[in-house]
C-alpha cells in the first residue's frame, strides 16, 4: 500500500444523532441511514459485511431505539454494494490527482486572459495608521521607501499585456478587465493615474473585444482635489474608514493629527455633489479596532452616509505580541454571532472557511447514487489553495516588481520592469511553482482538506516547513462534524446560505 492512500471518506454522527458520509474527492455529502452508517463504518473496521450480514439476516437490528428488521437491513446491504463496485469505499492515492508539472503554456494563458490590473503608484502615504499592513506590526514586506511607479514602466507593462491580449492565448474577449490603483495613498501620484487612464483609452481600440474599467481604494484625504476626475471616468471608488471620530482614532497625518473630519468631510462633499455616482460607485473598507464595535460601525455608516462598509479585522500575520492593544474580534461579544444577519455572517472571519465550504457543498446536487461516479474523483487540481500565477490578478508594486496579487510578499516576484523594460520569464514561472508545489505536496496528499483547501504557499506557508491547515481524517472528521452541527442548530441560516450561493 503507498503511504500516500487514504479513503475518500469520512463518517460521523452528529450530536442530533444524524448520519452523514462526506466523500472528500466529489464534495459529495450524503445523509445516511443509521443501518447504511453502522455497515459502511464495520466495512471501513475492516469487518467482511457480507459474512457479517449473513450471520445477522434472521436477526433484528436495533439502533438509537429504532428495531430495524432483515428486510431493512437486505436493502442498505444492496446500496452499500453499490457504493463497492464503484469503488468509492477503498483507499486511493491522492497524489496521483495533483498537478504538479504546469507548463510555459499554462502561465502564459493565465497571464492573457488576467481581469485585473493592479499598480501600486506609490509607497508614499499622508498617513501613518497604526496598523498598517507597511508599519511596525509586520515584517513580511520590504521597508517603504516613498518609490514611485514611472509612467514609462506603466506604459511599458501595459504594452506588454495589450499584446498577450491580442495573442491566441487569450480565450475572454468581451470580458471587462479591471485597471487598479493602490498605494501608500494612490492620489498621492496622480499624474500616474491621469496619465494610465488617458493611455488605456488612447488603446483600448488596439485590444480584441475587451472593456475597461478603472478603480482605486484611497484613505479619502484628497478626495475633494480629485473627486471631478474620478467621476468623470467612473471609477470604482473604495474608501477606508474606520468609523466615527473615535473608532477612526488609529487613522492619523503623519504629524499626529488625527484624520477623521478631513475625510468625513470630502466624503459628504463628494455625495452631496455627485449624488448618482455616490450610490453606484461608492464603497468603504473598514478595520475593526479595540477603539470600536462592530453595531457601532455599522449604525455610523448608516446614519452617516446612508450606506453599509466591509468590516475586517486586523491581519492575522500582525506580529501578535504588538498588537493585542488595538486588536478586536467581530465575535468579542457573546452569542453575537447568532444576532448576525446572513450579510453580517459572510464577512465574519470565523466563519468565511464555513462560507466558502458550503459554497463548494452547494455545487455538488446528490439525487441518486449514480452522482457518486463524477468525473471529479479524477479532477487534477494544484496543491494547496494557491491560485495559478495570474488566474485573478497582476499586481506592480512601485519598485516594478510583477507579482501575482497584492498580499503577497515582495520577495516572491515573478517579473520585473525596469526602464521601460518588461522582464518576465513564463518558462520560470512554471519551474519556480512547480517546485514550490512538489515542496508541499507530501502532506497534501494526507490532508483530508485537499479539496477546500484555503492555504496560500507563498503567504501562509512562505519558508515554514508544515502547513498550519493540515488535518489528519480524525480533525477534519471532528472539524467537519461541528460545521454541520452548526448548521443543524441553525437550519434557517443554512437555507439562506443556499439561496445566496
Amino acid at each position: 500500500m503507498r503511504p500516500d492512500e487514504i479513503y475518500p471518506f469520512i463518517l460521523f454522527k452528529t450530536k442530533h444523532k444524524n448520519h452523514y458520509y462526506f466523500n472528500v474527492l466529489t464534495n459529495t455529502l450524503i445523509p445516511l441511514h443509521p443501518l447504511l452508517f453502522l455497515i459502511l463504518d464495520l466495512n471501513q473496521q475492516g469487518v467482511d459485511v457480507l459474512q457479517w450480514y449473513n450471520s445477522a439476516k434472521h436477526k433484528e437490528i436495533e439502533l438509537d431505539g429504532t428495531k430495524f428488521n432483515q428486510k431493512d437491513l437486505a436493502y442498505y446491504i444492496d446500496r452499500f454494494t453499490i457504493l463497492q463496485k464503484g469503488d468509492l469505499l477503498n483507499k486511493v492515492s491522492v497524489s496521483d490527482l495533483f498537478c504538479v508539472n504546469l507548463s510555459e503554456d499554462d502561465i502564459r494563458t493565465q497571464f492573457s486572459n488576467v481581469s485585473t490590473v493592479a499598480f501600486e503608484v506609490t509607497e508614499s502615504c499622508n498617513l501613518k495608521c497604526d496598523y498598517c499592513i507597511y508599519g511596525e506590526l509586520y515584517n513580511h514586506y520590504s521597508e517603504r521607501q516613498n518609490n514611485k511607479l514611472s509612467i514609462d514602466d506603466g506604459r511599458a507593462f501595459m504594452n506588454f499585456l495589450i499584446n498577450a491580449w491580442n495573442s491566441n492565448y487569450n480565450f475572454s474577449k468581451g470580458n471587462v478587465v479591471r485597471i487598479s490603483f493602490y498605494g501608500g495613498e494612490p492620489l498621492m501620484n496622480m499624474e500616474f493615474i491621469e496619465e494610465m487612464v488617458d493611455y488605456v483609452g488612447s488603446k483600448k481600440k488596439t485590444v480584441r473585444n475587451l472593456r475597461f474599467a478603472f478603480g482605486i481604494t484611497t484613505n479619502g484625504t484628497l478626495l475633494e482635489k480629485y473627486m471631478d476626475f474620478l467621476v468623470r471616468h467612473d471609477f470604482y471608488l473604495t474608501i477606508s474608514l474606520d468609523g466615527d471620530k473615535n473608532s477612526n482614532k488609529h487613522r492619523r497625518f503623519n504629524n499626529g493629527k488625527p484624520s477623521y473630519q478631513n475625510v468625513n468631510n470630502n466624503i459628504l462633499n463628494l455625495k452631496e455633489k455627485h449624488p448618482s455616482y455616490f450610490k453606484k460607485r461608492v464603497s468603504f473598507n473598514s478595520v475593526l479596532t479595540s477603539a470600536s464595535t462592530y453595531p457601532d460601525i455599522k449604525s455610523f455608516f448608516k446614519t452617516q452616509f446612508n450606506c453599509d462598509t466591509h468590516i475586517t479585522e486586523l491581519n492575522p500575520l500582525a506580529k501578535k505580541k504588538s498588537i493585542k492593544d488595538i486588536y478586536r474580534s467581530i465575535l468579542d461579544d457573546n452569542n453575537v454571532r447568532d444576532a448576525f444577519c446572513l450579510e453580517e455572517f459572510n464577512e465574519l472571519s470565523e466563519t468565511k472557511y464555513i462560507r466558502d465550504f458550503n459554497f463548494n457543498l452547494n455545487g455538488q446536487k446528490f439525487s441518486t447514487y449514480n452522482h457518486l461516479f463524477t468525473d471529479l474523483r479524477n479532477a487534477r487540481r494544484i496543491p494547496t489553495g494557491t491560485c495559478l500565477p495570474f488566474s485573478k490578478r497582476v499586481f506592480i508594486t512601485a519598485h516594478g516588481l510583477i507579482l501575482p496579487c497584492e498580499t503577497i510578499p515582495h520577495h516572491h516576484p515573478l517579473g520585473k520592469i525596469s526602464n521601460g523594460n518588461v522582464d518576465i520569464s513564463f518558462p520560470e514561472i512554471a519551474k519556480k511553482y512547480n517546485s514550490l508545489l512538489r515542496n508541499i505536496l507530501p502532506q497534501c496528499s494526507t490532508c483530508y482538506q485537499f479539496s477546500n483547501c484555503n492555504v496560500c504557499y507563498l503567504l501562509n506557508i512562505n519558508g515554514k516547513k508544515a502547513c498550519p491547515n493540515y488535518r489528519s481524517r480524525k480533525n477534519f472528521t471532528s472539524y467537519f462534524k461541528d460545521q454541520i452541527e452548526y448548521f443543524e442548530d441553525r437550519p434557517l441560516l443554512f437555507k439562506d446560505l443556499s439561496k445566496s450561493y
